[in-house]
């Protein structure tokens, strides 16, 4: 896909989210200028999320960067986790990325957490944002790697 299709896509889901249905223009330019700042940071950016748990965006995962607006940009699957986990339910966040959904899951649903990331710096990600939330102690975390060889089977 091209880059003009990538962005006509990206406007047209946040103007077409539920949290923007009253504010359609307003929210197109605000993704836009957050895009443009999350190129430009030198730094993570520290986003507000449900429940007061937060979540750090890395600089050079700009793909991300629709964590910052509109913060739930996977609604019904974030609702999903948030409204239908209970303390005490297990959760697996296979290929979790920063931590989106394992933050939401522990969070706000309370649930037992495990999450699963291959790639080094993104696991480090989700490294920082599990502390960040001070969730180190009741979330597992693991870093899957291949084998440098093919395994025989036994």
């Amino acid at each position: 896909m091209n880059p003009i299709s990538k962005v006509a896509q990206a406007l047209g889901r946040v103007a077409n989210h539920p949290i923007n249905r009253r504010r359609r223009l307003k929210a197109v330019l605000e993704y836009g200028v957050i895009q443009l700042a999350a190129r430009l940071a030198p730094g993570a950016i520290c986003v507000e999320f449900p429940n007061q748990t937060r979540i750090l965006v890395p600089p050079r995962m700009k793909g991300a960067a629709h964590y910052i607006a509109p913060r739930l940009c996977e609604l019904e699957e974030m609702s999903f986790v948030m409204h239908f986990l209970r303390p005490g339910d297990f959760f697996a966040d296979v290929g979790a990325n920063i931590g989106v959904f394992t933050i939401l899951a522990a969070g706000v649903g309370g649930a037992r957490t495990k999450s699963f990331e291959p790639s080094p710096d993104t696991f480090e990600a989700l490294s920082r944002n599990i502390r960040l939330n001070g969730f180190q102690n009741g979330l597992w975390r693991f870093k899957p790697s291949l084998a440098a060889r093919k395994a025989r089977p036994s």
